[in-house]
């Protein structure tokens, strides 16, 4: 009863929207009306304004003001983001809206209501003066009458849906669309209203009866357009069905037809068998030559034979078309078990080659000879240290970080999709370490190894270097600075007696930019080569390290190896900068083959999964053995599955120093790793970072001086490596070397046994 008492409304509505766009010509574009260009205003069916064209729309600071396609009609405004496009973006009830224009600007006005707020601008004052009086028109034409008397004036009859009536579906959905607008329009005018008959009820009992119409209204028009859409539906379903249809019937009538040939066929050779074998006789038991002949001297007896013999052709038939489709699923059968066997075997030499890969791995490490380089045992390079000065670190680096401001968004316009590591940066968009001093920063949380090695269980010991793994980077917190590249040769040694391990980095190449980096305690080996790939997208800035990092332990022979993960700086150029590392962290022990499985989550919606890790490790059967939980920023819990205990905190992360957000977000552990002491100048080559003087004015504070020692040394650099391509020559990195298979960097000895004598004499001059 309601969608009849409705459609009565609908229909008129409908064939008057119809008739005034195709009298207006409002289906193609409207010409400009005067010398002026201005869009052309018009009447509609209804007697409101009607006009469309271009009006400039504010969007939001970042992107300013665009250009979209606006239409008066039935007193709402309509915006697209074109003229062409489709789908209306959003749209104005003129009746329930305020019109304020601002007397500084000629050509910008804005229209506003409760929830909603338009800033426009046109190209000139005259087509804002005629934008602004069609709608003032159309405001007070619309507050003289109601959308209800309209309803209630147009239910007058019943009628169909027009568009269901029209000869194809192309010409039906353009109906269709018509009627839907129609809706929506109505839609909005009393949704406007109920939100205008709530903002002005202070006696709920009074307005009760009126907010009940409207919300009736409101769902009558929300069920007629379900109405339209499933009509819509429908009628493309009956167009698919009809046509799926029509390709049965055709696949039907082919298979008939030809299974009728083949009847036919083996119909007649049956009957010609039939006429040499079997003779007809007379009613006297005598055989008549006639008959002998041909199969027509007796029509009768001849007939019902040919009857039976083509009866059982077709029963042949159809068991033969039985036996072909059991044939064929007997067929797809054994091709779906003969893929899957393919399948299963493809896995299983997978499995192989990985096994073979990592025994591989395991014998070039053997071969490489990673451990005993030196003579001098690290104990002996401990006694070089000043145990007291040792103690007695600096916490604070000598300056602040600068204040001073630099266009990043100018600097960075044109490096988008471009890989930052190629382009010089000023000395003031760096901290002061190099990608050298990084290497050493994983060793913050080198205890973890110590534990590591005094367990007697081997998946204790993978767990405690898979945590080890994801705890390098809870010193990355809140660092969003791009450390110094550094110069081809530069090294950087490390010595820490309290953790018991001293390490040795060196810049091997230049193009790529490849760090390789040694570290060695009396328990464990470690090595790696890092090269840095990144690219810059426009608002976020992505890290892909790559290079294996490798772990040894002395006395078990446990061989380790894991990759770093991706590392992400969000708003870049615009908004509060955030950082977090998402990706796989897989550490595997290669002499037990069981596996640490780290995923390192990516930040969600309000925040979820921000900074946090989850992970299992598992033997070399697959069966989980451990569960790790929790927040790389923070700290990081085990869950033994074996024994059911509690929750035990294996990693938490360091507490950083008051003033640790005003020397670039440093951790203590970082800010000492550029320090000098005195008792350090004998021992360390020229080619140490801590001699490096760009970086040392920046952690002085002195930053133009940074700048331009930075050029200096970077063209030094430049000059160098030119005379060695003249000379055809290329460079060899003075403590590594590519292993024997060439696969990756390797410490080749040497740099501990030169340090104990101060010998530097043949280490070049790069600064």
């Amino acid at each position: 009863g309601i969608n009849a008492e409705y459609g009565a409304f609908l229909i008129p509505l409908c064939c008057e929207r119809l008739t005034s766009l195709l009298k207006n010509g409002l289906m193609e574009k409207q010409l400009s009306n005067s010398k002026l260009g201005l869009p052309t205003l018009k009447k509609g069916a209804t007697g409101l304004p009607q006009l469309e064209g271009y009006l400039q729309k504010w969007t939001s600071y970042l992107k300013g003001w665009k250009k979209r396609w606006f239409r008066l009609e039935n007193g709402c405004l309509l915006f697209f983001m074109n003229e062409e496009d489709p789908v209306c973006r959003g749209s104005l009830n003129l009746r329930f809206v305020a019109i304020t224009v601002d007397k500084s600007q000629s050509t910008q006005f804005t229209i506003d209501d409760s929830a909603f707020s338009l800033q426009l601008k046109t190209s000139t004052s005259e087509e804002r003066d005629l934008w602004i009086n069609a709608f003032n028109e159309s405001k007070e034409a619309l507050t003289k009458s109601t959308p209800r008397e309209e309803v209630g004036n147009s239910m007058n009859g019943v009628q169909q849906l027009s568009f269901l009536d029209q000869p194809d579906p192309q010409s039906a959905l353009k109906e269709a669309l018509s009627t839907v607008r129609s809706f929506q329009t109505k839609l909005d005018w009393e949704i406007q209203a109920m939100k205008t008959s709530l903002a002005a009820s202070n006696s709920p009992n009074n307005q009760m009866s009126e907010f009940v119409k409207q919300a009736a209204t409101y769902q009558l028009l929300v069920l007629q357009i379900n109405a339209v859409l499933e009509d819509c539906c429908d009628m493309v379903q009956s167009d698919e069905v009809d046509e799926q249809d029509s390709k049965d019937k055709k696949s039907h009538k082919k298979k008939k037809k030809d299974k009728h040939r083949k009847s036919e066929h083996k119909s007649k050779r049956g009957d010609s068998q039939m006429t040499l074998s079997i003779p007809s006789s007379t009613d006297n038991g005598t055989i008549s030559p006639a008959s002998a002949s041909s199969p027509l001297a007796t029509p009768t007896t001849s007939d019902q034979k040919k009857s039976r013999k083509s009866k059982s052709s077709e029963s042949h038939d159809e068991d033969n078309d039985e036996d072909e489709e059991k044939q064929r699923i007997l067929k797809e059968e054994q091709e779906r078990e003969r893929n899957r066997q393919e399948e299963e075997e493809k896995k299983r030499q997978q499995r192989q080659q990985q096994e073979e890969k990592e025994e591989e791995i395991r014998k070039q490490a053997e071969k490489d000879q990673i451990k005993g380089l030196d003579q001098t045992p690290i104990e002996e390079t401990f006694n070089t240290i000043d145990k007291k000065a040792f103690a007695n670190r600096r916490t604070r680096l000598p300056f602040d970080k600068s204040k001073k401001g630099v266009s990043l968004m100018a600097f960075l316009k044109d490096s988008v999709g471009k890989d930052i590591s190629k382009i010089t940066l000023p000395s003031v968009l760096c901290e002061p370490l190099t990608f050298l001093q990084k290497c050493a920063e994983n060793f913050e949380y080198s205890e973890l190894l110590d534990q590591a090695v005094a367990s007697a269980d081997p998946l204790t010991r993978l767990m405690y270097v898979g945590v080890f793994a994801v705890a390098a980077y809870g010193n990355t917190l809140h660092r969003y600075q791009k450390p110094f590249n550094p110069m081809l040769g530069e090294t950087y040694e490390y010595i820490h007696p309290e953790k018991g391990f001293r390490m040795i980095c060196e810049q091997v190449s230049h193009h790529p930019p490849v760090s390789a980096a040694y570290a060695e305690s009396p328990d464990w080996v470690f090595w790696t080569e890092i090269f840095v790939k990144n690219k810059f997208w426009g608002q976020s800035l992505e890290v892909f390290p790559t290079g294996q990092l490798n772990l040894m332990f002395n006395k078990t022979g446990d061989f380790y190896t894991w990759d770093k993960v991706t590392t992400c700086v969000h708003n870049v150029l615009i908004g509060q900068m955030w950082l977090e590392h998402y990706g796989t962290c897989t550490v595997k022990n290669h002499k037990t083959g069981d596996v640490c499985t780290i995923e390192m989550l990516k930040k969600g919606w309000w925040s979820e999964g921000e900074f946090q890790v989850k992970g299992t490790v598992a033997d070399a059967k697959g069966s989980a053995v451990y569960n790790i939980d929790g927040k790389w920023s923070d700290s990081i819990y085990v869950d033994d599955l074996r024994n059911k205990k509690k929750k035990i905190e294996i990693y938490r992360r360091n507490p950083v120093p008051p003033w640790s957000k005003d020397q670039y977000d440093f951790p203590t552990f970082a800010i000492q790793l550029n320090e000098l002491p005195d008792y350090l100048l004998p021992y360390l080559p020229r080619t140490d970072t801590r001699y490096r003087p760009d970086q040392r004015c920046l952690e002085n504070g002195e930053v133009e001086k940074s700048g331009e020692e930075k050029s200096r040394i970077e063209e030094k650099q430049r000059r160098a490596r030119k005379l060695l391509e003249d000379s055809g020559q290329e460079y060899k990195p003075r403590w590594f070397k590519r292993n024997a298979s060439d696969t990756c960097w390797i410490y080749a000895g040497g740099y501990w046994d030169m340090r104990q004598t101060k010998n530097w004499e043949n280490v070049p001059d790069i600064y």
